[in-house]
Protein backbone atom coordinates (compact mmCIF):
# COMPACT_ATOMS: atom_id res chain seq x y z
CA UNK A 1 0.00 0.00 0.00
CA UNK A 2 1.28 3.11 -1.48
CA UNK A 3 0.92 6.42 0.21
CA UNK A 4 1.63 9.78 -1.91
CA UNK A 5 4.04 10.70 0.32
CA UNK A 6 6.61 8.25 -0.66
CA UNK A 7 6.17 8.38 -4.44
CA UNK A 8 6.58 12.49 -3.79
CA UNK A 9 9.69 11.39 -1.93
CA UNK A 10 11.03 10.10 -5.15
CA UNK A 11 9.59 12.98 -7.32
CA UNK A 12 10.62 16.22 -5.42
CA UNK A 13 14.41 16.74 -4.85
CA UNK A 14 13.72 18.74 -1.89
CA UNK A 15 11.56 15.71 -0.16
CA UNK A 16 14.42 13.36 -0.84
CA UNK A 17 13.96 10.86 1.71
CA UNK A 18 16.87 8.65 0.73
CA UNK A 19 18.20 5.28 0.98
CA UNK A 20 14.26 4.44 3.01
CA UNK A 21 12.45 5.52 -0.07
CA UNK A 22 14.28 3.83 -2.34
CA UNK A 23 13.65 0.33 -0.53
CA UNK A 24 10.01 1.08 -1.15
CA UNK A 25 10.46 2.14 -4.45
CA UNK A 26 12.52 -0.64 -5.29
CA UNK A 27 9.78 -3.07 -3.57
CA UNK A 28 7.04 -1.77 -5.33
CA UNK A 29 8.82 -2.19 -8.86
CA UNK A 30 9.68 -5.63 -8.02
CA UNK A 31 6.46 -6.39 -6.51
CA UNK A 32 3.80 -3.77 -7.70
CA UNK A 33 1.65 -1.82 -5.50
CA UNK A 34 -1.45 -1.30 -4.23
CA UNK A 35 -3.10 2.37 -4.11
CA UNK A 36 -6.28 3.89 -3.27
CA UNK A 37 -8.06 5.54 -6.43
CA UNK A 38 -7.42 9.15 -5.57
CA UNK A 39 -3.54 8.57 -5.88
CA UNK A 40 -2.85 9.65 -9.18
CA UNK A 41 -4.67 12.72 -8.16
CA UNK A 42 -3.06 13.59 -5.13
CA UNK A 43 0.43 13.00 -6.19
CA UNK A 44 -0.31 14.73 -9.35
CA UNK A 45 -1.66 18.10 -7.79
CA UNK A 46 1.53 18.02 -5.36
CA UNK A 47 3.47 17.88 -8.74
CA UNK A 48 1.73 20.85 -9.90
CA UNK A 49 1.73 22.64 -7.07
CA UNK A 50 5.74 21.97 -6.84
CA UNK A 51 6.25 23.02 -10.27
CA UNK A 52 3.93 26.51 -8.88
CA UNK A 53 6.22 27.17 -6.42
CA UNK A 54 9.50 26.68 -8.06
CA UNK A 55 10.28 23.65 -6.11
CA UNK A 56 10.18 21.74 -9.47
CA UNK A 57 11.27 22.44 -13.02
CA UNK A 58 8.80 21.72 -15.59
CA UNK A 59 10.30 19.32 -16.91
CA UNK A 60 11.32 17.94 -13.72
CA UNK A 61 7.33 16.84 -13.74
CA UNK A 62 7.31 15.04 -17.10
CA UNK A 63 10.29 13.19 -15.79
CA UNK A 64 8.78 11.96 -12.34
CA UNK A 65 5.05 11.58 -13.90
CA UNK A 66 6.75 9.36 -16.57
CA UNK A 67 8.92 7.44 -13.70
CA UNK A 68 5.49 6.95 -11.37
CA UNK A 69 3.81 5.96 -14.62
CA UNK A 70 6.32 2.68 -14.92
CA UNK A 71 5.09 1.00 -11.68
CA UNK A 72 2.92 -2.01 -11.90
CA UNK A 73 0.47 0.16 -9.51
CA UNK A 74 -3.35 -1.14 -8.27
CA UNK A 75 -6.20 1.14 -8.50
CA UNK A 76 -8.82 0.10 -5.34
CA UNK A 77 -12.14 1.94 -5.77
CA UNK A 78 -13.93 0.31 -2.94
CA UNK A 79 -12.95 2.68 -0.61
CA UNK A 80 -13.85 5.80 -2.20
CA UNK A 81 -17.57 4.05 -3.02
CA UNK A 82 -18.03 3.65 0.61
CA UNK A 83 -15.96 6.89 1.74
CA UNK A 84 -19.30 7.92 3.62
CA UNK A 85 -18.68 4.50 5.80
CA UNK A 86 -15.40 3.21 7.25
CA UNK A 87 -12.88 5.89 6.06
CA UNK A 88 -15.04 8.82 7.06
CA UNK A 89 -15.35 6.79 10.23
CA UNK A 90 -11.84 6.09 10.23
CA UNK A 91 -10.77 9.25 9.81
CA UNK A 92 -13.00 10.78 13.44
CA UNK A 93 -11.50 8.47 15.17
CA UNK A 94 -7.80 9.02 14.26
CA UNK A 95 -8.05 12.84 13.43
CA UNK A 96 -6.86 12.11 9.94
CA UNK A 97 -8.04 13.68 6.86
CA UNK A 98 -10.22 11.81 4.67
CA UNK A 99 -7.77 11.25 1.73
CA UNK A 100 -5.43 9.66 4.56
CA UNK A 101 -8.36 7.70 6.08
CA UNK A 102 -8.69 5.78 2.98
CA UNK A 103 -5.30 5.19 2.70
CA UNK A 104 -5.77 3.61 6.39
CA UNK A 105 -9.05 1.83 4.77
CA UNK A 106 -7.30 0.16 2.14
CA UNK A 107 -4.56 -1.18 3.99
CA UNK A 108 -7.03 -2.56 6.98
CA UNK A 109 -9.42 -4.21 4.45
CA UNK A 110 -6.42 -5.75 2.31
CA UNK A 111 -4.23 -6.51 5.33
CA UNK A 112 -1.27 -4.93 3.18
CA UNK A 113 1.83 -2.81 4.59
CA UNK A 114 1.62 0.49 4.75
CA UNK A 115 4.41 2.75 3.03
CA UNK A 116 3.89 6.00 4.40
CA UNK A 117 6.13 9.22 5.23
CA UNK A 118 3.13 10.80 6.95
CA UNK A 119 3.62 10.84 10.86
CA UNK A 120 -0.04 10.67 11.98
CA UNK A 121 -1.04 8.34 9.43
CA UNK A 122 2.28 6.02 10.42
CA UNK A 123 0.65 6.07 13.79
CA UNK A 124 -2.72 5.37 13.23
CA UNK A 125 -1.83 2.56 11.19
CA UNK A 126 0.31 1.23 14.03
CA UNK A 127 -2.66 1.77 16.53
CA UNK A 128 -4.44 -0.76 13.89
CA UNK A 129 -1.30 -3.11 13.98
CA UNK A 130 -0.52 -2.96 10.45
CA UNK A 131 2.94 -2.87 9.59
CA UNK A 132 4.53 0.62 8.38
CA UNK A 133 7.15 0.80 5.83
CA UNK A 134 9.98 2.47 5.71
Amino acid sequence: MLDASVALGWALPDEDRGGPALAVLAQVAAEGGLVPSHWRTEVGNALMMAVRRKRLAAGGMALALARLSTLRLQDDTAGVDAAWEEPLLLAIAEGLTLYDALYLELALRRGAALASFDQDLRRAARRHGLVVLP
